[in-house]
């Protein structure tokens, strides 16, 4: 057991490190951690309009090949 010990606490510093690192990059250059953050939350957002949420639960969870499928089309899609 003390084996996984000595993992965890490799791992542990392992992570230490880098976030102190990585916490020192941005508190070095904010700008750009910030424009960065920004530009990349716009490229982001030109897809939302794209968006298509689909709430159906019978669409959704429902197998292609299922014979209750077949069912339901038969009896509600003439509607």
């Amino acid at each position: 057991m003390k084996q996984l010990t000595e993992y965890g606490e490799v791992f542990e510093e392992l992570f230490t490190k880098s976030f102190y690192h990585y916490g020192l990059l941005v508190g070095r250059y904010p700008g750009r951690f910030l424009a960065g953050s920004l530009l990349f939350t716009v490229i982001c957002i030109t897809g939302l309009p794209a968006l298509k949420i689909n709430l159906d639960l019978y669409k959704l969870f429902v197998p292609l090949d299922a014979p209750v499928r077949e069912e339901y089309d038969r009896f509600f899609y003439p509607f």
